[in-house]
């Protein structure tokens, strides 16, 4: 048989559970405004006019690794790794 103490320890602690779940609960509605959405926080990027196409017929790149100055590496989706060097172009 069940001690009677381990029964009103074990009610009790489900008690407490209770309260405090309805205790968040209700402070979660009145005291913490819900947050901005992503949208609201990000500014949008201003248009980019002066560019130059550095590397042409890339297979989805993935990935861009600067060596030094002027060599750097491209992966590309599929696995593929390529290496370029600006002064070659």
């Amino acid at each position: 048989m069940i001690n009677k103490k381990f029964l009103i320890l074990g009610f009790s602690i489900l008690i407490l559970v209770g309260i405090l779940i309805s205790l968040r609960q209700y402070l979660e509605r009145f005291y913490f405004k819900p947050q901005e959405s992503i949208k609201e926080k990000i500014t949008p990027a201003k248009e980019v006019e002066d560019y130059e196409i550095v590397v042409k017929n890339l297979e989805i790149p993935w990935s861009i690794v600067f060596l030094n100055e002027n060599e750097f590496l491209i992966t590309e989706r599929p696995g593929k790794v390529k290496i370029f060097n600006l002064r070659e172009r």
